[in-house]
């Protein structure tokens, strides 16, 4: 019965390890080639870029990723990759890398084709966004609602920072202009990246209130969300709604809400 039972032992053991190795076999683990195009890639313990650093690979290294990417919440895409020197598997960066195959998909996250010139987010530095916005707004002593636009220029502050950082705070100067007044001042502007594709933001805004002939200094929130229309990091457009209000500081009591809609272009 003992001899029975340590054969049976090893034989679940040869199962357990053959399991194994089925499991991390090329086979099992669905991947494609790819080629580094970072001139150094850190493979990250993690789908994220404060994770510790298990290895790196060089421009031009051939590798296998997965074939599929993860995102992360601060918007950026990574592929699983095997790590070469201790067959263990991590996560890079899919900017840094060309794959052969699921070619939309890289061209969404903003992987370049063109290996030998990529375009890496830490090259890009300052990023800006123009938008427009048509407002229904509402100035308290004013009509009920009126109708006008919005014009706004942002600049990303976090210059050369580490690309999952990038337009995540921004300020910028704004401009509304409606029948029932005008607001105009600067915003602080902080972004959420989501894995979803949806941005939400909060703009912190200080500026003038003008329904009328006086302007006073008035403080107030905006609450909004960006689609962006590609995910590509390079210029594109996005979409934007929001709902914002702001109040005087000073003299009359005034209120200015306004409701919004438009695109914004990032360059």
């Amino acid at each position: 019965m003992k001899d029975a039972s340590c054969a049976s032992g090893g034989v679940g053991r040869l199962i357990g390890v053959a399991l194994l190795a089925f499991a991390w076999s090329p086979a099992a683990w669905a991947y494609q080639d790819a080629t580094v195009v970072a001139d150094e890639a850190p493979i990250h313990q993690f789908a994220n870029s404060t994770s510790p650093v298990l290895s790196s690979y060089k421009r031009g290294d051939k590798i296998h990723v997965s074939d599929h990417m993860k995102k992360d919440v601060f918007g950026e895409y990574w592929y699983q990759t095997r790590i070469e020197a201790t067959q263990g598997l991590g996560f890079i960066a899919a900017k840094q890398v060309f794959t052969e195959h699921e070619e939309d998909q890289a061209q969404a996250s903003g992987v370049q084709k063109d290996i030998a010139h990529p375009d890496t987010e830490e090259d890009r530095g300052t990023h800006f966004l123009v938008r427009g916005m048509f407002l229904g707004t509402h100035f308290t002593g004013g009509p009920a609602v009126t109708v006008g636009g919005e014009g706004e220029f942002s600049w990303d502050f976090l210059w050369k920072e580490k690309y999952y950082l990038r337009r995540m705070l921004a300020v910028g100067g704004f401009m509304a202009l409606s029948s029932g007044g005008q607001a105009f001042g600067g915003d602080l502007i902080f972004r959420l990246f989501t894995s979803a594709r949806a941005e939400p933001e909060v703009r912190l805004r200080v500026g003038l209130l003008a329904p009328n002939s006086t302007a006073n200094l008035g403080m107030g929130l905006c609450g909004g969300i960006g689609v962006p229309l590609s995910l590509d990091p390079g210029p594109h457009v996005s979409f934007f709604a929001e709902a914002s209000g702001m109040t005087a500081l000073s003299g009359a009591a005034t209120l200015f809400i306004s409701l919004g809609a438009g695109l914004g272009y990032h360059f």
